[in-house]
């Protein structure tokens, strides 16, 4: 993915037949941007089929709840945010991620004609420990690591996220400065043996073979990395070759996250992606033939002149190169993006908000035919290659976060904290090895909003949340969740929907 690329949206407010307030839950989203990229996030509040708009009269039923006006959003966007940060990733993925358990949110769209019967919520939750200081139980060692890259040789037209082009000439420098921050957060954190590792950016492939063969080693030699961790880079299609190849695998990278995006032209030229179709198929190629067993590919839909057609190519193309995880995102329009300002003048088309639901509908049917499962909103993937870090971030595990702008989070099993570094690379450069720009702990109940918030992106859900027990009833009652083995999950309509249920729990 980066790409921890990772896509925009457009306005709700040009939707009228939307869920009202669905656009609301977005910076509330952005808060868990502990590392750089946005976390992957539902389309633009999916629309039901037409067949099914009963269960969309439920979803507006449920009150809009009371939420704090937040002033400190995480830095971000250049220009905006409280520490004039610089652009963070645009696509809505790209937390690119992978592997886990089983459960699924059941069958297919369920009409709201049908009693969906109210969960039990209450008789499920067991009680949580007191709060404890710090003192009195430490934060949760880390075993999740991310490092951010924010390098480009070109920024797409869709792109908002912390990503610069012209400035390989820094690739040295920056690397020396994540080592300087890399081993004093060693000396001052608790770290466990690393389960996950993700490079994102930005593009990682594009640092030369002896740099990231270098930042490589010094991970392997600074922590703990465990035999079978997982060790994701993402990647261009355009600047993965054979000599970057071997440097990554020598350096024990064993998953790829390939910035595909689309395979059709016109698609791709609305995007401004300078890759093609066949760059694609042999950047993928070359990877598997070189041993990498673990491929992830990125692609868009609701692309301006795509049609329903068209998307149903793009997908069949990326299902013909085999695979193992795929992940899917709406098009969204970042303010202050170039693609953003093109729709602002006239120059692309509006997308009929129908088209978009019949596209993602086409992503499930293609993909689940293909033997993949819907893990997440905007994530699929073959039996045992789920993102597991990915799955780190929507289980609300700590993740340290290294880089310009990249964002952090802890937890002692109660609270949490999160914080962020300095956005700019030069000004990341200077800072190290105490690039923090700014943090903030938690309150207990928000904690465990966003927990809940994050928990029901997946199918395998979370477990209910004292203190939220009208909260999850409404979403039971409109169809959204349901319980299954002592937790609760998204139905399939509250994966598309899932906008719906953090404004809900938020």
């Amino acid at each position: 993915m980066p790409t921890s690329p990772q896509v925009g949206r457009r306005p709700i407010e040009q939707h009228p037949d939307f869920l009202s307030g669905l656009r609301e839950a977005g910076p509330e989203l952005a808060d868990k941007r502990w590392a750089v990229r946005r976390l992957p996030r539902a389309p633009f509040s999916r629309r039901p089929p037409r067949r099914a708009r009963a269960v969309v009269a439920q979803a507006r039923a449920l009150p809009k709840p009371e939420r704090e006006h937040r002033t400190d959003r995480a830095p971000d966007r250049e220009g905006r945010g409280p520490h004039g940060a610089a652009h963070q990733g645009a696509r809505v993925e790209r937390a690119a991620g992978d592997r886990l358990p089983a459960q699924r949110a059941r069958g297919g769209p369920r009409s709201a004609l049908h009693d969906q019967g109210r969960v039990n919520i209450t008789s499920q939750i067991t009680p949580r420990s007191p709060t404890l200081s710090p003192a009195g139980r430490g934060k949760l060692p880390v075993a999740n690591l991310y490092i951010h890259l924010p390098f480009c040789k070109h920024k797409c037209g869709y792109c908002d996220f912390n990503a610069y082009a012209g400035m390989d000439r820094l690739m040295p420098d920056y690397v020396d400065a994540l080592e300087r921050e890399l081993a004093a957060a060693r000396e001052q954190r608790e770290f466990s043996q690393l389960s996950t590792v993700y490079l994102g950016g930005g593009t990682p492939s594009l640092l030369p073979a002896d740099l990231i063969a270098r930042l490589l080693r010094f991970l392997r030699g600074t922590f703990d990395i465990a035999p079978d961790a997982e060790v994701t880079l993402e990647a261009n299609p355009a600047s993965t070759d054979e000599s970057r190849l071997a440097a990554w695998l020598e350096g024990g990278v064993n998953r790829l996250s390939l910035g595909v995006q689309g395979f059709e032209p016109r698609a791709l030229a609305v995007l401004e992606r300078k890759t093609d179709a066949a760059q694609a198929t042999r950047a993928f190629t070359l990877a598997r033939s070189m041993g990498v067993a673990n491929l992830s590919i990125d692609l868009i839909y609701a692309v301006p002149h795509q049609s329903r057609e068209s998307w149903v190519e793009t997908l069949c193309r990326a299902l013909a190169l085999g695979p193992d995880h795929v992940s899917t995102y709406c098009l969204t329009f970042e303010e202050g993006t170039l693609l953003w300002r093109r729709r602002a003048e006239g120059k692309l088309p509006e997308l009929d908000p129908d088209l978009q639901w019949d596209q993602l509908d086409s992503a499930c049917d293609e993909l689940e035919a293909a033997g993949f499962r819907r893990y997440e909103v905007s994530n699929w993937a073959r039996p045992g290659f789920e993102s597991r870090h990915n799955l780190a971030y929507w289980r609300c595990r700590p993740v340290y976060g290294a880089g310009a702008g990249a964002h952090s989070y802890a937890t002692d099993g109660t609270r949490a904290w999160r914080w962020w570094n300095v956005a700019r690379p030069r000004e990341y450069i200077a800072a190290c090895p105490a690039p923090r720009a700014d943090g903030e702990e938690l309150p207990e109940r928000k904690a465990g909003a966003e927990a809940l918030m994050l928990g029901l992106r997946t199918a395998e859900g979370v477990a209910p949340r004292a203190g939220f027990e009208d909260e999850l009833g409404r979403l039971a009652d409109a169809g959204l969740i349901e319980s299954i083995d002592g937790r609760v999950a998204p139905t399939r309509r509250g994966m598309d929907l899932h906008n719906q249920i953090a404004l809900a729990v938020l």
